[in-house]
C-alpha cells in the first residue's frame, strides 16, 4: 500500500475557520495517558506522521512531556496548534489567570493556540470569572483563541450574555456510548446562527476503543 509523504499530508490537512479569525486543524491528536517519556516519544511520532493538533489539559499533567516533544521534533512551532484546558478547581478569576501562565511555563510556551474551560464546575458556579480571565489572557498575548469544553447550552448562552465573547470552541464527547439530545439541539442552533453571521465551532472527541458487537 502506498503511503503518502509529508508533504502530502501537509497539503491534505484541512481546517475548521474559528470566529476569531484563526483556524484549527480537523484532525487532532489527543494525549491523554501520554506522560513522561513514553508520552513525549508517541507524541513526537504523532508530529512525525502528520498531526499537527495536540489536545492536551492541567488534569491531564502531561503539559511538560507535549512541550519536550515540541521542542524534539523538527516540525515549527508555528506549524503546530496547541490545546490546553483549564481545570475545576481554578475558576476564580486570579487562580485562572495563574494557572494559564503555569500552563506554559509547564510546557515551555509562549503560548497556546486554544484554551479552554475543561468543563462549567456549576456546582462551585465560577466559570464566568473563569471566562473573564481568558479573555485577559487572551488580550495579554497567552492565549490565541478561548473557547470551552463538556458545556451545555445554557452555559454558552450565560457566558456570551454577560461578556459578548462568543467561545471558538466547545469540545465535547460524543460517541454512541455517550449521546445528548441538548447536544444534538446546540449544534443545530448554532447552524441557525452561522446563518446569521455568528460562527461557533463544535470539535467532538473521538471515542475510547471499545467492542460495538460481539
Amino acid at each position: 500500500m502506498a503511503t503518502l509523504s509529508k508533504i502530502e499530508r501537509r497539503k491534505r490537512m484541512e481546517y475548521f475557520n474559528l470566529n476569531d479569525g484563526n483556524r484549527i486543524p480537523k484532525i487532532g491528536f489527543g494525549t491523554y495517558k501520554l506522560n513522561g517519556s513514553r508520552g513525549v516519544f508517541a507524541i513526537q511520532a504523532a508530529l512525525k506522521n502528520g498531526y499537527r493538533l495536540l489536545d492536551s489539559a492541567v488534569n491531564y499533567e502531561n503539559e511538560g512531556a507535549v512541550g519536550r516533544a515540541i521542542k524534539n521534533s523538527s516540525v515549527n512551532r508555528d506549524n503546530i496548534f496547541i490545546t490546553s484546558k483549564l481545570p475545576g478547581r481554578h475558576h476564580k478569576y486570579q487562580e485562572a489567570l495563574e494557572q494559564i501562565q503555569e500552563s506554559l511555563y509547564s510546557a515551555d510556551l509562549d503560548y497556546y493556540d486554544l484554551y479552554l474551560i475543561h468543563w462549567p464546575n456549576p456546582k462551585e458556579n465560577h466559570y464566568l470569572e473563569a471566562w473573564q480571565a481568558m479573555i485577559d489572557a487572551q488580550r495579554f498575548g497567552l492565549i490565541r483563541s478561548v473557547g470551552v469544553s463538556n458545556f451545555e447550552p445554557e452555559h454558552i448562552e450565560y457566558l456570551y450574555r454577560e461578556t459578548g465573547v462568543m467561545p471558538a470552541v466547545n469540545q465535547i464527547e460524543l460517541h454512541p456510548y455517550w449521546s445528548s439530545k441538548k447536544f444534538v439541539s446546540m449544534i443545530i442552533n448554532i447552524i441557525l446562527l452561522l446563518k446569521l453571521g455568528v460562527r461557533f465551532s463544535v470539535v467532538v472527541k473521538p471515542f475510547k476503543k471499545k467492542k460495538l458487537l460481539n
